[in-house]
């Protein structure tokens, strides 16, 4: 059932998406809320998880993991990965442009 999902997402799908969101959000959120547990965050990562699926499902290969256990991984990783920038200070968003000198003509 998950590995069809993620072939039709992988096709662009969204009902398959929004089947696939509704049988596996929770135990994503409880794989991020176990490494990222401000709850702020991990519902901010969930949502990173959800786009990253998307993007990647082209990537899923049944043979090499079970769905849930790659759906997992995604989630691990992006928890991680969040907990990291948090602790570091990192942010996401784009660099500014450089600022010009405002030099006498």
């Amino acid at each position: 059932m998950l590995a069809e999902a993620l072939a039709r997402v992988a096709l662009d799908d969204r009902t398959a998406f929004a089947m696939l969101y509704e049988a596996t959000s929770a135990q994503l959120f409880g794989v991020i809320l176990r490494i990222q547990t401000d709850r702020a965050h991990a519902e901010g990562c969930l949502q990173d998880v959800c786009i990253n699926i998307w993007r990647a499902a082209q990537g899923f290969d049944d043979e090499r993991a079970p769905p849930l256990t790659w759906l997992a991984s995604i989630a691990r990783n992006c928890a991680i990965d969040s907990l990291r920038r948090r602790k570091t200070g990192v942010s996401t968003a784009p660099p500014l442009p450089p600022c010009r000198s405002a030099t006498p003509s």
